[in-house]
């Protein structure tokens, strides 16, 4: 009994105090709103005066006058959002959809050119699952914008949501059109994966990157992209067609057209075909990576130490063309047997030249006969020596260059001499402190000069470049005593004050 007594007065006290809690709550809730009611005109009124000294100040900048197109920002807000109380706060929330649709639907009646109106009601449209309507106020939206590209946008991602991917497409291919060349890319490459992944065949997404190719033909890059897209749309003749066009227009991207031709070539499985693409166009001084890349597929297909037997074999058995050397040379130089890929080319000046070949047991000569012009032509002559100064062997390529110069003729200017002297001048600088035959001092060179001089008159033109004036035994005993770096540069440097000169 006594239990149940003392319960009911706790229960009592409990609810007098939840009470009185409630109305000191309210007294102060109260109170506050009966000060900021207080303060409220004072504080208006301060904002709308102005002291006298701001009264007559000029405005920062122009105001932009009203757009009467333009519905005023306070009737868009009250079209969306509703001012609710919570907990005796004012917040500002989204209407219903169906609502916001109607009253944004009746700001349109009044100002039908706003875009922001269109927009509004696009999105309220597809909320509410009125699809048409949705798109057609995007096109609205987007017509009032002139088809800008950020209006573009918005209507692509529109037809994206809606899964309509053709019209996506079609958007994409004017959102392209309306941007600079090198932006269209990766709009172009949005919709050829739509076109692949949705199957969809009114459209050929090759023909997008035929048109950048088209608009910007000195730009490797879209054919590069062009290609990609018939390779993944496997119509291979239509890439190689366009690889076999524009490999001329692109010299620096050789490695490029090479290795992407016989790539697809291994793809369509005519690995004949894929070997040729490096063999009919074969240059002996290929860049490192180019070759690399010969080799690397002749290993795939198993026929490296094929090819490579066969021009051994025809080297052995006396070949005097360059080509087969050069072949050998090449692979020699992949394999990093330098001194064998030199040996090659000494023993064809020997070969061409009528004189047996040395031994390979014993060491060739340190000073080597000139080479005889008669024998080779001025573009092997460039070649070998690039062939020399690949590997290193800037004496060799020294020779060559220099007669390479001579048979290139002396005429002021002209493109030969000028390819001449400076493939010369570059060797010169590329030889450092290696000793080379031209600028070495070594006297026996510019008597072996007189054997390829076949023109009266023209030797003391080409020697004035080495002697400057000076008596060659005067020059020999010098040249003895410094080093073959200093040479090589001085020699350097007399080529290009004649140049100069000229």
């Amino acid at each position: 009994m006594r239990k149940r007594i003392y319960s009911t007065i706790a229960i009592v006290i409990a609810l007098a105090s939840i009470g009185v809690a409630t109305f000191l709550a309210a007294q102060k809730t109260a109170s506050k709103r009966a000060r900021a009611t207080r303060k409220t005109p004072a504080a208006q009124g301060t904002t709308r005066r102005r002291p006298a000294a701001n009264r007559n100040a000029t405005p920062l900048g122009p105001v932009r006058p009203a757009d009467p197109n333009r519905a005023p920002q306070n009737l868009v807000d009250d079209a969306l959002y509703v001012n609710e109380e919570f907990f005796g706060t004012q917040a500002s929330v989204a209407r219903p959809y169906s609502v916001a649709f109607e009253r944004v639907s009746s700001l349109l009646g009044k100002y039908p050119k706003d875009a922001r109106l269109h927009l509004y009601a696009s999105r309220l449209g597809e909320r509410l699952s009125q699809f048409d309507k949705a798109a057609a106020e995007i096109n609205e939206y987007a017509d009032l914008r002139g088809r800008s590209p950020d209006a573009l946008r918005r209507l692509a991602d529109f037809y994206h949501h809606r899964a309509r991917f053709a019209d996506e497409v079609r958007t994409l291919q004017e959102l392209a059109k309306a941007q600079t060349v090198p932006a269209r890319t990766p709009i172009y490459k949005r919709a050829a994966e739509l076109v692949r992944t949705r199957s969809l065949k009114e459209f050929r997404p090759a023909d997008f990157f035929a048109e950048l190719v088209a608009a910007d033909p000195s730009n490797i890059q879209p054919v590069k992209d062009y290609v990609e897209e018939l390779q993944l749309s496997k119509r291979y003749r239509e890439a190689l067609a366009v690889l076999a066009s524009y490999q001329p227009k692109f010299p620096s991207e050789l490695a490029y057209f090479l290795k992407t031709r016989a790539q697809i070539l291994e793809t369509t499985g005519d690995r004949r075909a894929a070997e040729e693409v490096y063999a009919s166009t074969f240059d002996p001084n290929w860049l490192r990576a180019i070759a690399g890349d010969y080799y690397e597929l002749l290993r795939r297909f198993g026929r490296y130490r094929i090819v490579r037997r066969a021009l051994q074999e025809r080297v052995r058995a006396g070949a005097t063309d360059l080509d087969t050397v050069a072949r050998l040379f090449s692979v020699f130089s992949y394999e990093g047997s330098y001194e064998q890929a030199a040996r090659l080319l000494r023993e064809l000046e020997d070969r061409r030249a009528g004189k047996k070949t040395q031994p390979a047991a014993q060491p060739q000569s340190s000073q080597p006969a000139a080479v005889a012009s008669s024998s080779w032509s001025a573009r092997e002559l460039e070649t070998v020596a690039e062939l020399f100064a690949s590997i290193g062997h800037y004496d060799q390529a020294s020779r060559y260059l220099y007669t390479f110069y001579l048979v290139g003729g002396l005429q002021a200017g002209s493109d030969s001499r000028e390819e001449a002297l400076y493939r010369l001048f570059k060797v010169m600088l590329d030889a450092a402190g290696n000793p080379t035959r031209v600028a070495g001092g070594d006297l026996s060179f510019y008597r072996d000069v007189a054997e390829v001089d076949q023109h009266p008159g023209f030797l003391n033109g080409v020697l004035s470049l080495v002697l400057s004036g000076v008596s060659p035994s005067q020059e020999f005993a010098n040249e003895e005593k410094a080093a073959a770096g200093y040479f090589n540069r001085a020699f350097a440097y007399r080529i290009f004050t004649s140049f100069k000169q000229e």
